[in-house]
């Protein structure tokens, strides 16, 4: 394991054209070509197994939808300023 104040300023000097490039990506002009979904992730408890199939049974709790295909990529360019 290399001593961390070496690492450190390893890594700090690898990323260095990665915050450069960060800083000019608000310039950027970005095409996506692309399908436009939805996710959508349900959470619950898990009540028991179907007894047709080797499938949980949950009791729902919670749904989340983000953005999905494409459109996750459009979403995460927009959060990065292009």
């Amino acid at each position: 394991m290399p001593e961390s104040s070496s690492f450190k300023n390893q890594l700090t000097q690898s990323a260095e054209p990665l915050f450069d490039l960060l800083d000019r990506f608000s310039q950027a002009r970005v095409l996506v070509v692309g399908d436009l979904t939805l996710d959508e992730f349900l959470t619950g408890q898990v009540e028991r197994i179907s007894r047709e199939a080797p499938v949980l049974i949950i009791r729902h709790e919670h749904t989340r939808q983000t953005p999905g295909g494409g459109a996750n990529a459009v979403y995460n360019l927009a959060k990065l300023g292009a």
